[in-house]
């Protein structure tokens, strides 16, 4: 459950939110260790504090991206057990919020919020007694020296001399009878909710005791500081200066390694599988296959330039919406070999699309439990190429089919003269078979389908077209029939193969230009010069626009018609001859 929503009468808008099924049913663990951190409804709404819609859905993103550190940090918690802390970790947790303590305060020390009271307990009298009874004459001096000092200090130096003397005289803690870990919670318990919400960590009852004591340590630190400040002395306070970064350790699942199910290509070959399984199958062609294995590589790269190791990279599990922004916003910066907008938006739309074809076959195993971080991802806006200049002029296609004619590699021979008098996708007239030609009433036809597990773009893309008289002209059915049975060409890398042909050896270089969609244009254009019926047109094209295109191609007896209107479009070489 996301998006944005007003609560009745207001006019903040709200967040939605949701605990993934694994990890509710789990609460009672998580409650254990992580008590504040999971309300009591499964679904809830939160506040982005913004009456403008743009702003609040800036802040619901922000709040998404830290909900979904959440949420791994509880199924890491869940997966492996809450953490041990070491000594170092401790200092530099405790180091952070001293600091931010210092800070906040420095520049009007005098408005500081005083340290916060830890409570004391005596022991019973004659508890006391027995315990001074155990001490040793040299550890009762030692004890009455140390009790002295710590009388005759003052402020922080005093609450520092007091830990000193529960660390060096373990007695003396027990005469006290000091719960130590009830009243270093209830003085820095929220210190250490914040450094620990801060790195996403859950940690054992005594790495938690510790952090504390850790916190009242380098907290009197920073009282001190504060107070020296008090008196115009800002030198750094020393040991927060020397203290470590904080530096997590790693956990068993990062040792483990990602899950290799959930790599870019391993969810791509997944999905490739389920789309050629079964008997009415319709497989992914090649080049949708190469598109999205190259994009989740080029992805993976950019990762690995960001510090991820080659494992991390790969792993699609961890990425992250604010972290897809980044790449978008490093590929608007790139100088070298400047992006489309529109190229940027495919990159990260591919990116999308393997994670949600991850969430089809893993999301009962752990796999983005809260839904796919990319959905709703704004596109980048961009100028569209006008149609009339992404299509061929009159001169540019007779230019290409008399190269065409002067070719014997039977792609560049005859890819273009069909799509140029058929309107059809560069893909599907190379996936074209013998068996796709048919007469009826002594017209030839050719079936464009998905039979012999090809792949079209749309249902409306299986259709029946007439061949056209210039293509009987050529030679076309010679070719077809010399071939005798299954595809007219063997090769499957079509595409790129007549676009590097029609740039450079026909020398068509117009930027504008699509050299293989462009056929589409301008087929489309011949058929308006003959007035022919749009339904027929749309039909032909494969193009989907309502119910009147319906009473094409769909019996024999409806063929003749569509040979009919194919007969009104002119010969591309006698139009371009007569122009001149």
């Amino acid at each position: 459950m996301r998006g944005l929503f007003k609560r009745k009468g207001s006019d903040v808008w709200q967040g939605r939110f949701r605990v993934p099924e694994d990890i509710w049913r789990e609460r009672g663990r998580i409650l254990e260790v992580d008590p504040k951190g999971m309300g009591k409804s499964q679904e809830f709404a939160s506040s982005t504090g913004y009456r403008d819609r743009d702003d609040a859905a800036v802040e619901y993103r922000r709040m998404l991206n830290e909900w979904e550190g959440r949420i791994v940090s509880w199924r890491s918690l869940l997966e492996d057990g809450p953490q041990d802390l070491t000594h170092r970790q401790r200092v530099a947790l405790a180091a952070e919020r001293a600091k931010t303590l210092l800070t906040a305060n420095e520049d009007e020390p005098f408005n500081a919020p005083p340290p916060p009271p830890i409570q004391t307990t005596l022991a019973p009298r004659q508890e006391v007694e027995r315990l001074f009874a155990l001490m040793s004459p040299d550890d009762l001096k030692r004890l009455g020296g140390d009790l002295t000092d710590y009388l005759a200090a003052r402020g922080p130096t005093r609450r520092k001399l007091a830990f000193r003397l529960l660390e060096d005289h373990p007695v003396f803690a027990s005469i006290m009878a000091l719960d130590l870990t009830a009243g270093l919670e209830a003085a820095h318990g929220e210190d250490v909710d914040a450094a620990l919400t801060a790195h996403g960590l859950h940690i054992t009852k005594e790495s938690r005791r510790l952090l504390a004591l850790a916190m009242e340590e380098l907290k009197g630190a920073a009282y001190r500081g504060l107070e020296a400040r008090m008196g115009g002395d800002y030198s750094p306070v020393k040991e927060l200066e020397v203290a470590p970064k904080f530096e997590a350790s790693p956990s068993p699942a990062a040792l483990r390694g990602p899950d290799p199910r959930f790599t870019f290509a391993a969810i791509v070959k997944t999905e490739t599988i389920r789309r050629a399984s079964g008997r009415d199958a319709k497989p992914f062609p090649a080049a949708t296959i190469k598109k999205y294995s190259r994009r989740g590589e080029e992805f993976v790269e950019w990762r690995r330039t960001q510090g991820l190791h080659k494992a991390a990279a790969e792993d699609s599990n961890t990425v992250t919406r604010q972290e897809v922004e980044k790449w978008r916003a490093a590929m608007l910066a790139q100088k070298d070999e400047p992006l489309s907008n529109r190229t940027i938006n495919d990159k990260v739309a591919c990116i999308r699309t393997i994670i949600k074809w991850g969430l089809r076959h893993y999301r009962d195993s752990g796999f983005h439990p809260s839904g796919n971080p990319l959905e709703g991802i704004e596109k980048l806006g961009f100028v569209e190429t006008p149609s009339d200049l992404r299509t061929y002029r009159l001169e540019e296609a007779a230019k290409v089919l008399m190269a065409a004619r002067r070719e014997t590699e039977s792609r560049r021979r005859w890819l273009s003269w069909i799509c140029a008098y058929t309107g059809l996708r560069i893909e599907e007239a190379g996936q074209l078979t013998v068996e796709d030609f048919f007469t009826v009433q002594g017209r030839w036809f050719f079936r464009v389908s998905t039979s012999g597990r090809r792949s079209l773009k749309t249902a409306s893309s299986e259709r029946r077209i007439p061949v056209h008289s210039s293509l009987i002209k050529e030679g076309l059915l010679e070719f077809v029939t010399q071939r005798k049975t299954g595809r007219l060409f063997t090769s499957r890398r079509v595409q790129p193969l007549m676009s590097e042909w029609i740039r450079s050896e026909v020398k068509i270089t117009r930027p504008e230009l699509s050299p293989n969609h462009g056929w589409r244009h301008f087929f489309e254009d011949l058929c308006g010069l003959a007035n022919m019926p749009d339904a027929a047109r749309e039909y032909m094209t494969g193009r989907a626009s309502g119910k009147s295109r319906e009473m094409y191609g769909r019996s024999e007896l409806m063929l003749p018609g569509l040979a009919e209107a194919m007969d009104r479009v002119p010969d591309i070489l006698e139009l371009a001859s007569r122009k001149h």
